[in-house]
């Protein structure tokens, strides 16, 4: 016998039903994704819910609060809304660890990227496991051509900062957290040192 359930799927900000919320608005389990990136919109979705799943990872990108909305906020409200901690981050840390549970399987980067993820960021409470590992990952990986094929390599930009004419040409206010041209410049020079043929491979 087949079973059905109804499913909505919707934004944090459009899940506002527009009026005051009835029985029948309610959901019985609300499954926020990316829920360590979104802002204080977040509540909209899980005030709607018997149930609340927040799926996300705090230890990527905060949530961005847009200076339009931070303006307009009480200053103790706009204290409170810390760029680097979002609700996400502050149930993670209060909630009985009964209520939170660490996925701890990888099954999109090479082992040796997600070796370093997990060093960098997770280790010692939670060391990544790689599903596809070994001989499986090499053989998918990717052969451009740049850096002896190795899975991971660090490009170094430190020296730009001491670069007068890279200072001249952008300005003091150079980079800036939005625009960081002398790096766009440098991925466009790799990119056209790359295998063209791996490139178009990759596409297809």
């Amino acid at each position: 016998k087949e079973r059905h359930a109804p499913v909505t799927a919707a934004t944090c900000q459009l899940a506002d039903p527009g009026n005051e919320p009835g029985e029948e608005d309610f959901f019985d389990l609300v499954i926020v994704d990316e829920a360590a990136r979104a802002g204080i919109d977040v509540l909209i979705p899980m005030s709607l819910g018997r149930q609340i799943v927040l799926v996300g990872d705090h230890q990527q990108l905060p949530p961005h609060v847009e200076e339009e909305i931070a303006d307009l906020m009480e200053q103790g409200l706009r204290e409170e809304a810390r760029p680097d901690e979002s609700l996400f981050r502050w149930l993670w840390t209060r909630l009985p660890r009964s209520h939170c549970v660490a996925l701890d399987r990888q099954y999109r980067m090479h082992e040796e990227i997600g070796r370093v993820v997990s060093a960098v960021f997770y280790e010692p409470d939670l060391v990544l496991q790689h599903e596809f590992a070994g001989e499986r990952a090499i053989e998918r990986s990717p052969r451009f051509g740049l850096a002896g094929n190795v899975p991971l390599a660090w490009v170094d930009t430190r020296h730009a900062m001491r670069n007068r004419e890279l200072l001249q040409r952008h300005g003091t206010a150079w980079p800036t957290v939005q625009s960081n041209p002398y790096e766009v410049s440098l991925i466009m020079e790799l990119l056209r040192r790359a295998d063209r043929d791996e490139l178009r491979r990759l596409q297809e």
